[in-house]
């Protein structure tokens, strides 16, 4: 019997130790079980679920894989978490007293996927917090429950804020650990050496440490540094009650480091210079936090493939926060010009820019060349902004101005000039009017007034010759059309405006020598006090006026007709001539009917241009008139020969034979009479005309 008993003992024995040498090895997998867990889960997160496998091993723990809590619908990344592996390692002999006790939590690569989407929603707040049980801390249950460690390895965090920019970012190569949870309070310790900013890696390193004490909500963070680049900034703060409160200063950096991190379009932007970065997180953890946050940029410098000329000696202080931004301050140079700018968005959410825009000095053709190739794609932003620009000195070409002023607003892709004023050429010149961006060719409708601008300035600033003309000019003008390019102009632009000019000197313009050579007068190749005045349209290309004036002591000419924007010339021009010379030669009009007018004086020299207003051409030669003025010359002392003859004969009707030997034999002297009272007043004045 006791044979027997002891080789049942021996029996029982050695199935304990072959059952403690396999039971490690032993590992139970359920598809009940794991299809139970996920339902209870997709109830309490109200999220799909999906769970790979779940296998239980009795002493080596609890390992689930291939965990994938899905977003909710509304958002642009499909999940919330994924898991590749959660190992659960726990006390075998604490479970038999009914204790958990989980000695360590392991996730292995996690990605969790942290999004805003438009609406202005974040995909994990309704699980941000939960809803304490009565029974907290064990009281009642059937278990108690303790946690001693939670383990990360290899982890991703991804952010997507779809309602600000669109900004992406990621940090990844997450290790990190928590101790001491089993006493409620504990010590976080965690590195991040790894990550990604839009879809470019970056040299990112997050080190440092929390002190957690559960029973009073408290979270402190402790020496906690970031490295992005060489960018180091400090993170310090905590939770506390459920209130938030973090901060981060950085040092001084490189912003030309930190500028081949950040995802943006100009991608062959190079940039210079200093930065500082320091932000504020606030707010109770259950409500929207509250970004208070300042970055200031020194001595920078910014070069770019689309700009000849780096922007030099940038100065910036932006100021920010969870609702609105402001830029104080952002000052820099640009070839020869200086700007100044102040900008401020009250509402991100809704933004509209109000902006300033104040310069010293700025030379727009300067600007225009340098950078011209920045407005070759045609691109235009929709914003919403309003604001003023103040320019001191200003200079285009050859013109020059001081003291510009304008009020401005550009609003889905439309500015608005509410108005401009600036001193500009010795005058004044005022514009209002709208352009259109929002298609390829620019829609505009503007208005030009100009007061007394030097005509020298101006014919300079086109490159034309100082000597040609001067004067003052004054404009008023109203412009419609769509393109700035020459084709664009003759295919659409409509104007209407009048034009005038005073103190006008006119030299070396071909037109007025060719003019001099057709009257035969050469004191008009220079003329000087001219007075032009003209009101014009402009259509189809074409440039057209019914009482073009010019006036001056010397002559006066009224025109009609049209000239194109490629200075081909049609006009019909009468040309008359004030002054002692203009009385003398209004008396031809009774011996030249052609140039004559009703009442028999002088009406002027008409006359037709047409080609080119370099080269024009005169529609009559100068032979053909003096012809047919001469002609008619002729033929008025003819009449005047027969008036005298038919006069005497009426007298001496009773004499009739007596006479006519009288008159015959003084035909000859009649003729020289009427010649020498009537032909030689009349060639006296042909020759000082013709």
């Amino acid at each position: 019997m006791l044979k027997k008993f002891l080789t049942f003992i021996i029996i029982i024995a050695i199935i304990l130790i072959i059952g403690i040498i396999i039971l490690p090895f032993i590992t139970i997998s359920s598809t009940n079980l794991t299809q139970f867990i996920t339902r209870e889960l997709e109830k309490n997160l109200a999220r799909k679920v999906e769970i790979g496998e779940i296998r239980i091993n009795i002493l080596k723990g609890i390992e689930v894989k291939d965990v994938i809590v899905h977003n909710q619908k509304g958002f642009k990344s499909p999940s919330l978490l994924e898991n590749k592996s959660l190992i659960l390692r726990y006390r075998f002999l604490p479970l038999l007293k009914r204790q958990v006790i989980i000695t360590e939590i392991i996730l292995v690569e996690p990605a969790i996927f942290i999004e805003r989407n438009k609406a202005d929603k974040w995909n994990f707040k309704d699980l941000w917090l939960t809803k304490k049980t009565e029974d907290e801390g064990g009281k009642g249950g059937r278990f108690s429950l303790q946690l001693d460690k939670i383990v990360v390895k290899k982890g991703t965090l991804y952010f997507l804020d779809d309602a600000l920019h669109k900004i992406k970012t990621s940090m990844e190569r997450i290790d990190g650990q928590i101790d001491g949870l089993n006493k409620r309070e504990g010590i976080v310790s965690f590195k991040v050496t790894a990550g990604k900013i839009g879809d470019r890696r970056t040299n990112f390193k997050l080190r440092g440490g929390l002190d957690l004490n559960l029973d009073l909500g408290l979270i402190e963070i402790v020496t906690t540094k970031l490295t992005l680049a060489d960018l180091e900034a400090e993170v310090t703060g905590g939770l506390k009650d459920e209130t938030i409160n973090l901060e981060l200063r950085s040092n001084e950096f490189s912003l030309a480091n930190i500028a081949k991190l950040i995802p943006i379009p100009l991608h062959k932007l190079k940039v210079s210079g200093k930065g500082r970065i320091n932000v504020g997180l606030s707010g109770r953890s259950d409500e929207k936090l509250q970004v208070l946050g300042v970055v200031t940029l020194t001595n920078g410098q910014i070069k770019y493939n689309g700009l000849k000329k780096p922007i030099k000696n940038l100065n910036l202080e932006l100021q920010f926060s969870d609702t609105n931004l402001k830029l104080s301050s952002l000052t820099g140079e640009f070839g020869n010009s200086d700007f100044d700018i102040w900008a401020e968005i009250p509402n991100i959410k809704n933004p509209k820019v109000n902006l300033t825009f104040c310069s010293k000095k700025l030379i727009l053709d300067e600007i225009i060349e340098n950078s011209s190739e920045l407005f070759t794609a045609k691109q235009p932003v929709d914003l919403d902004v309003e604001g003023k620009i103040n320019v001191q000195k200003w200079a285009f070409r050859e013109i020059s101005g001081s003291d510009l002023y304008a009020d401005f607003r550009c609003v889905r892709n439309v500015l608005m000039l509410r108005s401009l004023k600036t001193n500009a050429a010795n005058g004044v010149l005022e514009s209002s009017g709208t352009i259109d961006l929002s298609s390829e060719l620019p829609e505009y409708s503007i208005s030009v007034k100009a007061n007394q601008l030097d005509m020298t300035d101006i014919i300079a600033g086109f490159k034309g010759n100082r000597k040609i003309a001067r004067g003052k000019l004054s404009l008023d003008v109203d412009l419609k059309g769509m393109g700035f390019e020459i084709n664009n102009l003759k295919e659409n632009l409509e104007a209407a405006g009048a034009v005038e000019l005073k103190e006008v000197r006119l030299k070396e313009l071909k037109i007025l020598d060719r003019l001099a050579t057709f009257l035969s007068l050469d004191t008009i190749r220079n003329l000087d006090g001219c007075y032009i005045l003209a009101a014009f349209n402009i259509a189809d290309g074409i440039i057209s006026t019914d009482d073009f004036e010019l006036r001056s002591s010397l002559i006066r000419l009224l025109a009609s007709g049209e000239i194109s924007l490629d200075l081909d010339v049609d006009f019909k021009v009468t040309a008359t001539f004030p002054g002692r010379l203009g009385k003398q030669i209004a008396k031809l009009g009774r011996f030249i009917p052609s140039l004559g007018d009703e009442k028999g004086r002088m009406g002027g020299v008409r006359f037709r241009i047409k080609g080119n207003f370099k080269d024009p051409n005169f529609s009559e030669k100068q032979e053909e008139i003096k012809e047919k003025a001469k002609s008619e010359i002729n033929e008025k002392i003819n009449q005047e020969k027969d008036k005298i003859k038919e006069k005497l004969e009426g007298k001496i009707e009773g004499k009739k034979e007596e006479i006519k030997e009288i008159i015959s034999s003084q035909e000859e002297e009649i003729k020289e009479k009427v010649k020498e009272e009537v032909g030689e007043k009349v060639k006296g004045l042909f020759k000082k005309f013709f």
